[in-house]
């Protein structure tokens, strides 16, 4: 089976009328309330998705905040494709809360917001960090495409961001008047899904994506869920079914997975899956132990993490119990963060998906090569037009800086680093040429 970061937690259920919690919302929740609330049998409700993601190179923002995060996408599951998340809330009768570990926080990036709706991608060029923020959402990572809207405590509007926003703490919405953020579709007449009438409703996984934490420790917290059943078509099913799941439990602790999100299990074990920017591509290398009727790998490609493409396939082993090294690129990334992930499917049709990865790709090709690459710390050689350069910068991996050098178009073939008694790791080059472009090399030291 192939190893993963991702996880389904276990959680406590509750089932009530959906109307009765959510007229304490006011007139601004009246399309809750539409039609005959009737309580399946069936529940809609297969378990929280708990995806981990790497960040994919360090970021002095998140490192002052928080040292050592890692980014976490937190999903309800559901057990077929045609129920839709109407809201998230939380009041009184059933609390919203979430919470970081005892002396550990949120990320939350200088422009970013509580929800998904304050990320605008067009300034993720400029502010990379903010693709990490921390925050709350119904199937949409930023506001592309999205008619998120919230209903909070009319007497205190900036409840969502004094402790959470602006401070990388929790909240707790258990007051009678509560909070509800929510997503409304008129689904009639018919219309596919796409755009903003795909916000709801679940991925081909059948998930749905409900938090961002970045947090450089464990997370937990309750949720309390609406859905709405839909027909074939995505039209609103009648007589109108709304169901409420509460007291759902979350965490970042690994649970028992007594519950199914559309989860296979293959005899495929992965021992390792890597992405990472080369001169003009992203390489792409998975390390498997053993594997069992292994028909082949697809390499799937994101710009946002939830959409995925395939851009690649590879023939997998079949049988074998001996360690295989695959590898292959992406000749044509994205600007910025891409995501990737492994399908693997068997022979019978069968297949699962790996970790989600980000690696960052800046698109420039090279004029400057650094070498030895790794080096030993003492000399470490320009190969490139350095008469083109004016200045050049060396960065810890926490972006601390340790050189400045101006060289004003004088070439140079060597930067001198021994006195710097730099301890093994990872370091950063920025030179800056004549025309004001910033070309980045990395440089392991041993």
């Amino acid at each position: 089976m192939i190893g993963k970061n991702s996880y389904i937690v276990p959680a406590k259920r509750v089932s009530m009328p959906s109307f009765f919690s959510f007229k304490r919302l006011g007139c601004c929740a009246l399309f809750i309330a539409l039609g005959v609330v009737s309580l399946r049998a069936q529940s809609p409700y297969n378990g929280i998705y708990i995806e981990k993601i790497n960040l994919p190179q360090t970021f002095p923002d998140i490192e002052a905040q928080t040292p050592g995060a890692s980014v976490y996408r937190v999903y309800v599951c559901v057990n077929d494709p045609f129920w839709e998340l109407q809201a998230v809330f939380g009041y009184n009768a059933y609390p919203l809360t979430l919470n970081p570990e005892p002396g550990k926080r949120f990320f939350q990036a200088a422009f970013g917001g509580p929800t998904s709706l304050a990320l605008n991608p067009a300034f993720y060029a400029f502010f990379p960090v903010l693709e990490f923020d921390s925050f709350m959402t119904i199937g949409r990572l930023n506001s592309t495409n999205n008619s998120l809207s919230v209903i909070s405590n009319p007497l205190d509007p900036t409840l969502w961001f004094q402790n959470f926003e602006n401070n990388g703490g929790g909240f707790d919405f258990s007051d009678p008047t509560g909070t509800s953020f929510y997503v409304a579709v008129n689904r009639s007449p018919p219309i596919p899904p796409g755009g903003f009438t795909d916000q709801n409703i679940p991925t081909p996984e059948y998930r749905i994506l409900v938090a961002q934490l970045t947090t450089n420790g464990t997370f937990s917290g309750v949720f309390n869920f609406q859905f709405r059943r839909l027909n074939a078509d995505y039209t609103t099913f009648v007589p109108v079914e709304s169901l409420q799941i509460s007291g759902i439990a979350i965490n970042s602790t690994p649970g028992v997975m007594d519950e199914v999100c559309q989860t296979i299990f293959l005899p495929v074990g992965l021992l390792s899956f890597e992405a990472y920017p080369e001169i003009d591509h992203v390489a792409l290398r998975w390390v498997t132990e053993t594997e069992v009727n292994n028909d082949y790998f697809a390499i799937e490609r994101s710009k946002d993490g939830i959409a995925f493409e395939e851009i690649a396939r590879m023939d997998g082993a079949g049988t074998t119990s001996n360690q295989r090294v695959y590898y292959t690129i992406d000749p044509d990334p994205y600007q910025g963060v891409s995501y990737y992930r492994l399908r693997q499917t068997d022979f019978n049709g069968e297949f699962e998906y790996t970790d989600v990865i980000a690696v960052y790709f800046d698109g420039m090709k090279p004029e400057i090569a650094l070498y030895p690459n790794p080096s030993v710390g003492d000399e470490v050689f320009v190969n490139g037009h350095t008469e083109e350069l004016k200045r050049y910068r060396m960065f810890s991996s926490e972006g601390k800086l340790l050189l400045d050098k101006e060289t004003n178009g004088e070439a140079f073939y060597g930067i001198e680093i021994e006195h710097l008694n730099l301890p093994a790791g990872m370091y950063y080059f920025e030179f800056i040429t004549n025309d004001n472009r910033s070309l980045r090399q990395k440089l392991i030291v041993d």
